[in-house]
């Protein structure tokens, strides 16, 4: 399995949407295309950082089902990207695994 897919199995997140720019993408997707944007320059178009998105940080929540199965102790993560001061370079958003999740009451 490549980096992405091995993540999707460790953390099996239950599909949720983003919106960047007025384009919508699946956790899945959103967070594929973050990989290969990094790698990928050509892929900028998808993610092009905007004067308004400069040195924030894009949110996204999704629940991660612990592997016990008990749907009664879900976990919200956060997954985080920041948008890079200069945009000219491939690495405009990085893509944080979700080793740190915190559980929300």
């Amino acid at each position: 399995m490549n980096e992405l897919d091995t993540a999707i199995a460790k953390y099996p997140w239950s599909i949720k949407s983003i919106s960047i720019n007025g384009t919508s993408y699946s956790v899945y997707e959103f967070v594929k295309l973050c990989i290969l944007y990094e790698t990928n320059s050509k892929l900028s178009k998808y993610l092009q950082c905007t004067d308004r998105l400069i040195g924030k940080r894009v949110k996204l929540f999704t629940e991660i089902t612990p592997s016990s199965g008990k749907l009664n102790n879900k976990f919200l993560n956060l997954l985080n990207f920041r948008c890079c001061s200069d945009c000219r370079v491939p690495k405009t958003y990085r893509y944080f695994y979700p080793d740190n999740s915190k559980q929300l009451n």
